[in-house]
């Protein structure tokens, strides 16, 4: 209603206005990388997928109007270190530590993400007990923050794996006696391996916040930018 009272010229220079912009925004691409962790993150049929990646795009592509360019990696620490090098602008999903933090910003949640210990029935322990950093075997995924986790409460006995299809398994064979793992992505292997899920036991440690960080190289160039990104979160969040 409003425009068609504007003259002419004033329209055109607006329509040219907008088309600058929406051509800015558009021909600028955001590179980020992830972690192989499904059923957040993975590759299917050399296509990006899962339903981090499905949170991002949403984000990122049709909220922010930014070219996305996505990239795997086999864990957290190489996804980590490529953008400590400048090969991408921030990782994703991940939980915050001190080490991402010294070279890149976190983002709010995307979504939470229950860290969990998982026992065989035949051999449920009780984590709370005093002793039990001390005795327990417990497996997780290499370079992640439940393996550092681990670490950090002086674990003394872990097994990180690469792949998290093995630690369903080794808890079958009883080659370990715990598993600390994100839940999802423990149910996801269970249910791909074809195992019964009643044959495992869950307690739930922490939910931990899972975001987007963005290196503090790319924020330097682009100083808006993560308040933009926290805005599209939290409109993501809330939408039904």
């Amino acid at each position: 209603m409003f425009a068609r009272l504007l003259p002419k010229r004033y329209l055109l220079s607006a329509v040219l206005i907008c088309t600058s912009h929406v051509a800015s925004v558009s021909a600028e691409t955001l590179r980020l990388v992830f972690a192989e962790f499904a059923p957040y993150q993975y590759m299917h049929e050399g296509q990006a997928t899962g339903r981090g990646v499905t949170a991002i795009r949403e984000i990122i592509e049709r909220d922010l109007g930014l070219e996305l360019s996505l990239d795997m990696y086999p864990n957290y620490g190489r996804a980590v270190k490529a953008t400590e090098q400048g090969k991408a602008d921030g990782f994703f999903l991940a939980s915050q530590n001190s080490e991402r933090d010294a070279i890149a910003e976190f983002s709010l949640p995307v979504m939470f993400n229950n860290w969990s210990w998982f026992f065989h029935r035949r051999n449920v322990l009780d984590n709370t007990q005093p002793q039990f950093h001390r005795m327990v075997r417990v497996a997780t995924l290499l370079h992640t923050n439940t393996h550092k986790w681990l670490e950090k409460n002086s674990f003394r006995h872990i097994m990180p794996v690469m792949k998290p299809s093995l630690l369903p398994t080794l808890l079958e064979l009883e080659r370990v006696d715990a598993v600390f793992l994100a839940e999802v992505v423990f149910s996801a292997e269970v249910e791909a391996l074809g195992l019964q899920a009643d044959d495992f036991v869950q307690v739930v440690e922490v939910a931990k916040p899972f975001g987007i960080y963005i290196s503090k190289r790319y924020l330097a160039e682009h100083p808006d930018f993560m308040s933009k990104l926290n805005a599209a979160i939290a409109r993501y969040n809330n939408t039904p």
